[in-house]
C-alpha cells in the first residue's frame, strides 16, 4: 500500500471518527436537553397541583361559614357552593394520586389527605344535623296544636344524613316533602297525647338540646383537629414537593453536569483523533517524502545505470561493428576475386562467422531497447508482400545451403496496404524464417499469412511452420525467455544468443500482438503471430531519373569520405571507386572542410566519432557557414552506434540519412542515390515460390510425403528426368 493511498484511508477514517464523536455528542446534549426540559416540566406541574389544592383549601375553609348559613336560611346556593368546593378539592387530589402513582411517588399522604377531608365534610354534617333538630324543636315549641295538621316545612327525619336528604337524587325535594306529610299525619294522631304531656316533652327536648350543644361543642373541637391535621398534611405536601424538587434540581445539575462533562470528553476524543490524524498525516508524509526521496534516487540511479549500460553497448557495439566492417567489407571484396575451392571456403567461413557476431550484436542492442521500454515503433505505410518477399530474398540462399525448401503462401496479403512498422514486421519474419532453417536439415520451411477485418483493423496473420527437430513440450514457454534454449547443447550446436525469440516476442507483445508455438520433439514446429495494423495507403513518391548504370551506380559522382579508420577509409575508398566514383579522402572532420572547401562534391560519406572534429561538428559548420549553392550538400554518416536518440539528433544536426555499421555496399549505393534522385539497377533476386492457392489457417497443410530436393539436386535440374 503506498503512502497515498494510506494517507487517504486514514483521512476517511478519521472523518468516520470524527462524525461519530460529534453524533455522539450532539446525541448526548439532545438527551440531557430532553431530560432537563422534562425534569422542569416534572417539577412545575406537581407544584401547580399543590397550590392549587392550597388555594382549594382556603377557599373551602371560607366556605364553611356557608353551612352555618344553610342551616339558618335554607338557602340551597350556600350549600351548592360548598359542595362544588369541596368536589373540585377532592378532584385535585385525585390529580395528584394520579400523577404520583405515574412517576412512581408515595400516596400515603394524599390518601391521608383524602381521609381527612371526608373526615371533616362528616363533621359538617353532623353539625347540620344539631342544627336542624335545634331548629325543629324551636319550632314546634311555637307551634299550636291545630299547627300541627297540615305543617310539612319542619319535620325531622332519621333517616339518612344530612346531605344524603338534601343533594341526592334519592333524597329528593318532593320525597322529602311525601315523607314529611305521613310524619305530620303520623304525628298529629298523637298531638292530643303530645299536648298532654308537653310539659313532659319540652323538659327532653330541653336535655336533648343540652346533649346537642355537648355533641356540637365536640364535633367542632373535633373539626378544629381535623383541620389542623388537613393543613399538617397539605404543609407536608409541600415540603415534600420542596423537597423532591430541590432533589431534580440536583439532579437535573449533576445531569447537567455529566452532559458538560461527557461533550467535553467527546470533545476532547475528537481533538485527540484530529491529532492523531494530524500525528499520522505527518508521519505518512514525512514517511512519503523520504520514499519519494528514495525512489528519486533509485529512478537517478537506475537511469545512471541505464545510461552506463546504454553507453557501455553503445561503446560495445561501436568497438565491435567497426572491425565487423572491415572484416565483412573485405570479405565481400576477397569473394569478387578469383580464389581456389579451398580459399573461397575459408573466405565463407570468414563471412559466417563475422555475419554470426554481427547477428549477436544485434540482438543484445534489440533487446536492452526492447527491454528499457525505448523501443520506438514507426507508422507508416508499407505493402505486405514486400516484407514477406524481402525476407525470402535474404534467406532463400541459407535454405539452399541445406539443400531445404523455403516456400512462401502470401497469395491472400499480395496486394494488401497496412500502416505500421514494416522494419519490426521484417524484424520478426527474420528471427522466426532464420531460426526455422537453422534447425531444420531436411524438408522445408513455409511461411504463410493471411489477415482479418476485424471493426476496421487489419489483423495480420503468418506462420512459420518447419519440420525440424522440433521442441520438447516442457520447454514451450522457456524458450520466449532471455538467453533460453531449448536444450543445453543447442547453443554449442547452432549457435545464437538466445535472445531471438525474446525479443520476437517483446516486439509483437508491444504493437498489441501475441505469438504462440506448436511443436513436436523431432517432428517440428509452428510459429503463429498476431499483430492489429490498421489499413493504409501507400503515398506516391515522385523520382527523378537521371541516368541507368546498371555496372557503375555511382559514375560521375565526386563523393568526399571522411573516415579515421584506416581500414575502413581504405574499403570504403576501394568501394566507392570501383562503382565509378572519384573519391576524396580525409581523415578527420577538420581535414573534410578543408577538403570541402576546394574541390567540388555531389555527396560526402562521414564518420561521427573522429579525432580534432566529429562529423556532426563539421556538418553544423558546412550548414551554417557555406554559400546557399554548396551548404545543403547530402551528407551521410557512417556510424557503429546503433541508439535511436543519437541517430535522431544526428539527423536534427543536419545529417541526411546514416548507415549503421557493418553496412552492405548496396545500402550505401542506395542511400547516395535516393539523396540524388539517381535510378539505380541492383542484381535481379531470387524469385520467391508463390503458391497461387489461398492458405487458410483452419487447414492443416498436406504432409510432405517425399523430398525431392536431393533427386532434383542429382538431375541438375532436368525435370524431365
Amino acid at each position: 500500500m503506498n503512502s497515498h493511498t494510506r494517507i487517504r484511508i486514514f483521512t476517511i477514517i478519521a472523518f468516520i471518527l470524527i462524525a461519530g464523536v460529534l453524533y455522539i455528542g450532539y446525541s448526548r446534549m439532545q438527551e440531557n436537553t430532553r431530560s432537563l426540559l422534562q425534569t422542569v416540566d416534572e417539577n412545575a406541574r406537581p407544584a401547580e397541583d399543590l397550590l392549587r389544592i392550597k388555594e382549594l383549601w382556603i377557599s373551602f375553609n371560607r366556605t364553611s361559614t356557608d353551612i352555618r348559613s344553610f342551616a339558618v336560611t335554607r338557602d340551597d346556593n350556600f350549600l351548592s357552593g360548598f359542595l362544588e368546593m369541596k368536589d373540585t378539592l377532592i378532584a385535585g387530589i385525585d390529580s395528584l394520586k394520579a400523577k404520583a402513582v405515574t412517576s412512581g411517588r408515595p400516596i400515603d399522604d394524599l390518601l391521608k389527605l383524602e381521609a381527612a377531608l371526608d373526615k371533616k365534610v362528616s363533621i359538617y354534617d353532623s353539625l347540620l344535623e344539631i342544627n336542624y333538630n335545634r331548629v325543629m324543636i324551636s319550632a314546634i315549641e311555637k307551634m299550636k296544636p291545630d299547627e300541627l295538621e297540615v305543617d310539612t316545612a319542619s319535620v325531622i327525619l332519621n333517616e339518612g344524613n344530612f346531605f344524603q336528604r338534601s343533594f341526592t337524587r334519592k333524597y329528593s325535594r318532593k320525597a322529602l316533602q311525601a315523607k314529611v306529610d305521613s310524619m305530620i299525619m303520623a304525628r298529629s294522631e298523637r298531638i292530643s297525647s303530645f299536648k298532654q304531656n308537653l310539659s313532659k316533652i319540652r323538659e327532653e327536648e330541653e336535655r336533648l338540646l343540652a346533649e346537642q350543644s355537648q355533641k356540637e361543642l365536640a364535633l367542632l373541637a373535633n373539626d378544629k383537629k381535623v383541620t389542623g391535621e388537613i393543613e399538617r398534611l397539605i404543609k407536608k405536601l409541600e415540603s415534600d414537593e420542596q423537597i423532591r424538587i430541590k432533589e431534580k434540581a440536583l439532579e437535573s445539575v449533576k445531569t447537567a453536569g455529566d452532559a458538560a462533562i461527557a461533550i467535553r470528553q467527546i470533545l476532547i476524543a475528537g481533538l485527540v483523533v484530529i491529532f492523531l490524524l494530524v500525528i499520522l498525516v505527518l508521519r505518512d508524509l514525512e514517511v512519503a517524502g523520504k520514499r519519494r526521496k528514495e525512489l528519486v534516487e533509485a529512478r537517478l540511479k537506475a537511469e545512471k545505470l541505464a545510461r552506463a549500460k546504454e553507453e557501455f553497448m553503445a561503446t560495445m557495439s561501436h568497438e565491435i561493428r567497426t572491425p565487423l566492417t572491415s572484416v565483412i567489407g573485405f570479405a565481400a571484396k576477397l569473394g569478387e576475386t578469383t580464389l581456389d575451392p579451398v580459399q573461397q571456403r575459408f573466405m565463407k567461413a570468414i563471412a559466417g562467422s563475422s555475419e554470426h557476431l554481427l547477428s549477436i550484436v544485434n540482438d543484445v542492442l534489440d533487446f536492452t531497447r526492447v527491454d528499457s521500454g525505448k523501443l520506438k515503433f514507426e507508422s507508416v505505410p508499407f505493402k505486405v508482400a514486400d516484407i514477406f518477399v524481402d525476407v525470402y530474398d535474404a534467406l532463400v540462399w541459407k535454405a539452399e545451403e541445406k539443400s531445404i525448401k523455403l516456400n512462401l503462401f502470401i497469395k491472400p496479403v499480395e496486394t494488401l496496404l497496412l500502416h505500421g512498422d514494416p522494419v519490426r514486421l521484417r524484424q520478426v519474419l527474420f528471427n522466426l524464417v532464420g531460426n526455422a532453417i537453422k534447425f531444420t536439415h531436411k524438408g522445408s520451411v513455409d511461411i504463410t499469412a493471411t489477415f482479418l477485418n476485424e471493426k476496421g483493423s487489419a489483423v495480420l496473420l503468418f506462420k512459420i511452420s518447419d519440420t525440424g527437430i522440433g521442441i520438447p513440450a516442457d520447454k514451450l514457454e522457456a524458450i520466449f525467455g532471455e538467453f533460453e534454449q531449448a536444450e543445453s547443447n543447442t547453443e554449442k550446436k547452432y549457435g545464437g544468443s538466445g535472445l531471438g525469440l525474446a525479443i520476437t516476442k517483446r516486439v509483437v507483445e508491444q504493437q498489441g500482438g501475441n505469438v504462440s508455438v506448436e511443436s513436436s520433439n523431432g517432428l517440428g514446429s509452428v510459429f503463429s503471430v498476431r499483430i492489429p495494423f490498421t489499413f493504409g495507403e501507400l503515398e506516391s513518391r515522385e523520382t527523378s531519373f537521371t541516368e541507368d548504370v546498371p555496372e557503375y551506380p555511382l559514375k560521375g559522382l565526386n563523393i568526399l569520405l571522411a573516415e579515421d579508420d584506416p581500414m575502413i577509409r581504405e574499403l570504403q575508398t576501394h568501394s566507392l571507386e570501383g562503382l565509378g566514383a572519384k573519391v576524396i579522402v580525409a581523415e578527420d572532420g577538420l581535414q573534410a572542410l578543408e577538403l570541402f572547401k576546394v574541390n567540388p562534391v555531389d555527396i560526402i560519406v562521414m564518420d561521427i566519432q573522429m579525432p580534432e572534429m566529429t562529423g556532426p561538428e563539421a556538418v553544423k559548420i558546412i550548414r551554417t557557414t557555406f554559400p546557399a549553392s554548396r551548404k545543403n550538400v547530402p551528407v551521410i554518416a557512417m556510424t557503429a552506434n546503433v541508439l535511436q536518440h543519437d541517430l535522431k539528433k544526428w539527423m536534427d544536426e543536419g545529417m541526411s540519412d546514416f548507415v549503421t555499421k557493418p553496412f552492405k555496399e548496396q545500402e550505401l549505393v542506395d542511400k547516395i542515390n535516393d539523396l540524388l534522385h539517381r535510378s539505380i539497377v541492383s542484381p535481379k533476386p531470387v524469385e520467391p515460390v508463390i503458391v497461387e492457392e489461398t492458405y487458410s489457417f483452419s487447414m492443416e497443410k498436406p504432409p510432405v510425403l517425399y523430398d525431392l530436393a536431393e533427386l532434383k539436386a542429382t538431375s541438375q535440374g532436368n525435370i524431365g528426368l
